[in-house]
């Protein structure tokens, strides 16, 4: 099992990208040592770690994944 960490807000809860059209894309590339080479399922478990259990505005949230160049 693996874990890599993503910091999306300041310490002042900030977002760190602007929204558009009310959607915060946030885009970030995984460690090197993450690769998915073998077809398959993978699963993939998401965890906040504010001070809230439910974050206000958030409705969903996607992952997508892109080849390296």
């Amino acid at each position: 099992e693996q874990m890599s960490q993503f910091v999306l807000m300041d310490a002042a809860g900030k977002w760190y990208v602007e929204p558009s059209w009310g959607t915060y894309r946030f885009e970030s590339t995984l460690r090197d040592s993450l690769r998915l080479t073998e077809l398959g399922t993978y699963r993939f478990t998401l965890t906040q770690m504010m001070r809230q259990d439910t974050l206000p505005g958030v409705k969903r949230i996607e992952l997508a994944f892109e080849p390296r160049e």
